[in-house]
């Protein structure tokens, strides 16, 4: 695992240099911003003697599993929602659960794994759900509290399922906000079927504008009233969490108010951070969540090119931080579905590429399509795409952004989850790869670069991702490479 450590390197230099900068124009982006930040500052100080911020999806237990990280939880503290509610692995497994959004404050250790001091959830959004809008048979956005949260197919639901969602139920949601001030839900928690008479609601998200006067804010399209207790009215911009009621009006009553900051601390040596790209402000520096990620020539990429990063992208960072500023070391992309390829036509909302017969990409409302055109009415039979998605629950690929060139391209990409191995074929979706016929030294892995077909397939199982590259010869692939994307 690549480590950064702190001292003043010219790179660290220029990130001391350009911090402040890229702070005022996250503030001012942010401001004019809806939406929420992942994770909260319940804890002052830390990040010393090499202490690390993993902030991402809790991906697994034993002790706790975020960014593939294994950190051991036996000595941390548990903090949700602004409470401690106590330590160790007993109170990891009765507090949290898998989707959930946290932030782990600890030590990396020389094997990968780490060691947590601390772990902090808190809800993007609990509340009552006021309306629900299907977008197809596998998305359907949310209303709750003025909030619009996304649940699809790789949403993990408690007490409740995607079709048994209905209106009135109070949910507690964990997510990502996106670049539209939606909240793409990673978890779901149904409270209760109705609301009871004062049911404790909450949310954190970002100021949109604020009333000096009256006492109030707004979150996206919900006011919240703080009259009733003596705290500062926050800015426009600033990341808040709030608890309340509702009155009669729907508008959130707090009883208590926080000003938060998700990554907890300004410095750190080995920051890795997942979340969607809220704005990019130039060639090399981006607003990842509510952080600034800063681009320099030694930052890697993996599984995508430096402008496949778009508002919308989601992103794993890791890094070093310095003033809240990122310095990145690696960008990859989570969305592990990558493929590139020429139209061979449109049929409603799914394109179909030349080359990969069987290969359904699914295009829905929430997917970005930008380039040449900027819908998927713009795309025709010739154009290349560049897409990035995941793997849906029809065997297809579910697009999360559609980058459109209205030219004629030879090249093709197939990266995604492996389906099945017969001999040496391989199967991603539906499309089934011979690989004798990849060049002897066309075999490579991340870890150990060029391998053998043999070892390639003594190393490759069901499930992991590979990436296959060639050209189209006529109407059919000519695969020239394929790596295995090795975790």
């Amino acid at each position: 695992m690549k480590r950064n450590k702190k001292g003043m390197s010219p790179r660290r230099i220029k990130i001391c240099i350009n911090a402040a900068v890229y702070i005022g124009m996250a503030l001012t982006v942010l401001m004019s911003c809806n939406g929420s930040g992942g994770g909260s500052d319940l804890l002052a100080g830390g990040g010393i003697g090499g202490t690390g911020i993993s902030i991402g999806t809790i991906s697994g237990f034993g002790s706790v599993i975020v960014n593939d990280v294994d950190f051991n939880t036996e000595k941390a503290e548990i903090l949700v929602n602004g409470n401690s509610i106590g330590f160790g692995d007993s109170n990891v497994r009765r507090a949290l659960a898998l989707g959930m959004v946290v932030r782990v404050d600890g030590r990396y250790l020389a094997d990968g794994s780490g060691n947590a001091d601390r772990i902090v959830f808190s809800t993007n959004v609990k509340g009552p759900v006021q309306s629900i809008t299907p977008v197809d048979s596998v998305v359907k956005i949310l209303s709750l509290m003025g909030q619009s949260v996304i649940v699809d197919d790789q949403t993990r639901f408690k007490n409740t399922t995607f079709d048994r969602i209905a209106e009135n139920n109070v949910l507690a949601v964990s997510g990502w906000p996106n670049d539209r001030g939606e909240i793409r839900a990673t978890y779901v928690d149904k409270i209760s079927d109705t609301p009871e008479p004062d049911t404790e609601v909450m949310i954190k998200g970002i100021v949109s504008e604020a009333d000096i006067a009256q006492r109030l804010f707004r979150i996206n399209q919900l006011v919240v009233d703080i009259s009733e207790i003596s705290v500062p009215l926050p800015a426009a911009g600033q990341l808040v969490f709030v608890q309340g009621v509702l009155d009669d009006n729907s508008i959130l009553v707090a009883a208590a108010l926080s000003i938060e900051n998700e990554l907890g601390l300004d410095d750190a040596d080995n920051v890795d951070i997942e979340s969607i790209v809220r704005q990019v402000s130039g060639p090399a520096n981006f607003i990842l969540g509510t952080t600034v990620v800063q681009i320099d020539e030694a930052t890697s990429f993996k599984g995508l090119a430096p402008d496949d990063i778009v508002p919308g992208t989601r992103l794993l960072v890791k890094g070093s931080l310095t003033n809240r500023s990122l310095l990145a070391d690696e960008i990859i992309a989570k969305d592990k579905v990558n493929i590139e390829g020429q139209v061979e036509e449109i049929i409603g909302n799914e394109i179909n590429l030349k080359g990969l017969e069987g290969l359904v990409i699914h295009v829905s409302e929430l997917t970005k399509i930008f380039g040449d055109v900027d819908d998927i009415s713009g795309i025709e039979s010739g154009h290349n795409v560049k897409i990035l998605g995941y793997a849906g629950s029809r065997n297809n690929v579910e697009a999360t952004q559609v980058k459109v060139e209205q030219k004629n391209r030879d090249k093709l990409k197939l990266q995604g989850p492996v389906a099945d191995i017969n001999g040496f074929t391989v199967t991603i979706f539906m499309v089934s790869v011979d690989t004798r016929s990849i060049p002897y030294d066309g075999f490579t892995t991340n870890s150990e670069g060029a391998v053998s077909r043999n070892k390639f397939f003594d190393l490759m199982n069901v499930g992991d991702t590979v990436s296959f590259n060639g050209n189209l010869v006529g109407d059919t692939a000519g695969w020239k490479a394929v790596e295995l994307k090795e975790e």
